[in-house]
């Protein structure tokens, strides 16, 4: 863990550390991405909360002046108290289930959006480092295992316990890859994990960003292995934030690096390219990798068969000429052949199961007709299956709704918390984005490629959100991403108007 410099190592301070908390709760909610896990993850998750709640009272008395600084935090406890009315207005509605999301919501605002004040700016990057390596190996873990099922084409369908019309699917089901999760949820894990492997890549010469030898290799196989599951669970959404965050990345990226050596304008302008380029080549080599990747079961398939054929051909060669020569010949076993799943996602049945939007706009429609009859303080988030499923037409979309809710995190606080909630929201998060952007433009070197990071990152899952919700309400581990991210974004930034990270000698990139 971090060591604060005015501090020695000791249970206590380890025990006191808000960092502490977010590593744990980010490991256990990488876990509970796999399905059924949530059984076991679950409690573990709850001792996490009053450990977390203990943490936080702790820092807000020490660290009150600061906590309450920025006017930011008045727009969360805001929308918290606007949020706990509308879980009291509609108290009827699963009240503990709204209220628990609540205290955890509470707590990812208040403690998670926040750094001791204490700890400076190399500390807090080495935090960031350190989570970062969480997620590339949990994640890598995972694609490792998801590709082995698409090589062996394993497939597995377990029936949902709480939603009996719900199947969950494990490896290759419906022409795509399912994995541990999902695809949209592996999709989104699988972007997050070669985000933080570009960055560790790209920034790899400042001396803040040192790691052993031969982990850059390391890197690039976790960037390879996640582009190609990405590519075989063909999530859309997925595909379109990795592409919108590698292009202006990779052009923020290039932009700093050569600040010094070109003219300001023709720099903009290969940078600019850089970034067209990078933001249209995932989505170019897609369909061509995609189709390549489908040619790997097919030949581990057609090897086994025939390895399974040999090695029964000398079986029965061997049993035949110890066999009397009136005995007949034994019938070999079958050998069951490997599903052949297709390359391209099955799209022939969308227009009768809710278009290309695969049924989105049925559940938006619905969630603007809850909205429109609770406008002020909103239904809260287990409210809306409840509201909800009234209004929807495509029926075969309530195990949709009852898992993932409207699939539309912008819609999704409106009609959970209404129009009071949603504005004060929005306010907040567009201040963040601001902010960032203003402190990215007066910084240089390895701080300012960092801001542009977060900056990047929060775009593309602002798109993201669009037509999924993962970073409100439910405990996963986006929200706990999500929100991570924020307070370290935060953080830097106040450095850098301090003018703490303004020396060029200590933040400019390697050429």
């Amino acid at each position: 863990m971090t060591i604060r410099k005015d501090k020695t190592i000791s249970f206590k301070n380890i025990f006191l550390d808000e960092f502490s908390v977010k590593f744990i709760f980010s490991f256990l909610t990488l876990i509970n991405l796999i399905a059924f896990a949530g059984n076991y993850i679950g409690p573990l998750m709850k001792v996490c909360l009053g450990w977390g709640t203990i943490v936080l009272i702790y820092q807000a008395k020490i660290n009150w002046k600061n906590l309450f600084s920025s006017k930011r935090i008045f727009l969360l406890l805001a929308y918290l108290a606007l949020y706990g009315i509308s879980i009291l207005v509609n108290h009827s509605v699963m009240f503990s289930k709204n209220f628990s999301e609540w205290c955890y919501m509470a707590l990812f605002f208040l403690l998670f959006t926040q750094c001791d004040p204490r700890k400076d700016e190399h500390t807090i990057i080495r935090e960031v480092q350190i989570l970062l390596y969480l997620l590339i190996g949990v994640s890598f873990l995972f694609a490792v295992i998801s590709f082995y099922t698409f090589v062996n084409q394993i497939s597995y369908a377990f029936q949902n316990p709480e939603l009996k019309s719900d199947i969950i699917y494990f490896g290759m089901a419906k022409d795509r890859l399912w994995g541990l999760s999902n695809p949209n949820v592996g999709g989104m894990l699988g972007c997050f994990s070669i985000a933080a492997s570009l960055w560790t890549l790209l920034t790899k010469g400042n001396r803040s960003q040192k790691h052993l030898k031969g982990w850059n290799a390391f890197f690039i196989i976790n960037t390879i292995l996640q582009y190609a599951c990405l590519t075989l669970m063909q999530s859309r959404a997925s595909m379109i934030v990795f592409s919108i965050f590698l292009g202006l990345f990779v052009g923020s990226w290039y932009f700093t690096k050569n600040n010094k050596a070109h003219k300001c304008r023709s720099l903009k302008l290969k940078a600019a390219v850089v970034c067209v380029v990078f933001l249209l080549l995932p989505i170019v080599l897609e369909k061509p990798v995609r189709n390549t990747l489908f040619l790997i079961p097919k030949t581990v398939s057609s090897v086994r068969v025939s390895s399974q054929e040999a090695e029964k051909k000398t079986e029965s060669a061997a049993a035949n000429s110890q066999a009397p020569a009136s005995s007949a010949p034994s019938q070999s076993g079958n050998t069951k052949a490997v599903k052949d799943f297709q390359a391209e996602r099955n799209d022939t049945t969308l227009e009768s199961r809710g278009g290309i939007l695969n049924g989105r706009l049925d559940l938006w429609q619905a969630g603007l007709k809850v909205f429109c009859q609770h406008p002020f303080f909103g239904v809260t988030r287990e409210g809306i299956y409840q509201y909800s499923v009234p209004y929807i037409t495509l029926k075969w979309l309530d195990p949709n709704l009852h898992a993932a809710g409207l699939h539309n995190g912008y819609l999704m606080v409106l009609v959970s918390s209404g129009t009071f909630g949603f504005a004060i929201l929005g306010i907040y998060l567009i201040s963040v984005m601001v902010t960032l952007f203003k402190k990215i433009r007066r910084s240089d070197g390895f701080i300012k490629l960092l801001l542009s990071f977060f900056l990047i990152l929060m775009i593309a899952i602002s798109v993201h959100e669009m037509v999924e919700s993962h970073i409100m309400y439910r405990v996963t581990y986006f929200v706990v991403f999500f929100w991570s991210m924020v307070g370290y974004a935060l953080t830097i930034a106040n450095h850098v108007k301090e003018g703490e990270s303004s020396d060029p000698s200590k933040n400019k990139l390697s050429q």
